[in-house]
């Protein structure tokens, strides 16, 4: 029996797919919020991971983003530019008991969507496995918030 898959591996599966079945033509804009840890330094890895993640579905690198934080540290944004002119609105904050996820993904011959519910969450992971390109990720993130405006992540 194989192991299920966690929640980035689904999704990337599914997006690899409506692409590849030109569903959604080329991928150009996606938001996507993601309350579903279970504590503040969770919610940093996941947003680095989005991060991650988005980039490579445009296949491209992020030339300029910034991140944004409330006072209380419970969800974090990043607006991000890559190369190819594409954008993305990326949220990730902790779940109150109420883990919501909400993913839209334009392309520019269509689009595809998917919220999900705390009923269908449950059990899934959302683990972020440790690596150097989230570590870097992770201080691109802070170094924006600590400024306060957008910065050009070194490639």
């Amino acid at each position: 029996m194989s192991n299920p898959l966690t929640y980035w591996e689904s999704l990337t599966l599914g997006v690899r797919d409506a692409v590849a079945r030109d569903r959604i033509g080329a991928p150009v804009f996606v938001r996507w919020t993601l309350l579903v840890a279970q504590d503040t330094d969770e919610v940093e890895r996941q947003l680095a991971e989005m991060l991650r993640t988005v980039s490579e579905w445009f296949d491209t690198v992020t030339v300029r983003m910034m991140a944004l934080a409330p006072d209380d540290s419970s969800t974090l944004t990043v607006s991000a530019e890559f190369a190819g002119g594409q954008t993305a609105l990326l949220t990730a904050g902790l779940s109150h008991l109420r883990p919501q996820i909400d993913f839209i993904l334009l392309g520019n011959e269509g689009v595809a969507y998917q919220h999900e519910s705390p009923s269908l969450i449950n059990g899934r992971s959302f683990v972020v496995g440790e690596s150097a390109a989230i570590n870097a990720l992770g201080v691109q993130l802070r170094d924006s918030l600590c400024l306060g405006s957008p910065i050009e992540p070194k490639t």
